[in-house]
């Protein structure tokens, strides 16, 4: 899991981790039970409203957010200079738009691809796969408060 990471911990060591995207509620259940001294904000709330009253300097928004939301969600972010690490397919990051969302960000983002494969769960609960998933996947990390990044010589890091 991300958190388990030391070089991650030092990225969310005394901010609210704000998981916004709900589903079930088992990704807040799983980060409460691997990491229960991280300050945790998971709650059914509407991400777009929540998101303006959270303060960035004090908040990351760490999520395996819905796919088909991903441009809206990361342009919200980057124009509130919000933190955060969100679980995406590895190929977003070559898209158009990511790439004119990042223009003149670069040296606040990081790419961490994880060595094992990621393990995702259906609403129900029950593990969607029994092998290798269809993708690859990796966090886009953002920080524009602070420059010291995850690996401060380079902007890919495997964890």
């Amino acid at each position: 899991m991300l958190f388990n990471h030391p070089i991650v911990q030092t990225f969310v060591q005394n901010k609210l981790i704000y998981e916004p995207f709900y589903s079930n509620g088992q990704s807040g259940r799983y980060i409460r039970e691997v990491c229960p001294a991280l300050d945790l904000f998971h709650e059914p709330v509407d991400f777009f409203d929540q998101i303006h009253h959270l303060d960035p300097q004090s908040t990351v928004v760490v999520s395996n957010p819905p796919y088909s939301k991903k441009q809206e969600i990361l342009k919200t972010l980057l124009d509130l200079d919000m933190p955060f690490c969100l679980l995406f397919p590895l190929n977003v990051i070559g898209r158009k738009f990511f790439i004119k969302l990042m223009e003149g960000k670069e040296e606040h983002l990081q790419i961490l691809i994880p060595k094992q494969s990621i393990r995702f769960e259906q609403m129900n609960g029950q593990l969607i796969r029994s092998g290798p998933i269809s993708f690859v996947g990796c966090w886009i990390c953002y920080n524009p408060i602070q420059v010291s990044r995850f690996n401060p010589h380079s902007n890919l890091v495997y964890i």
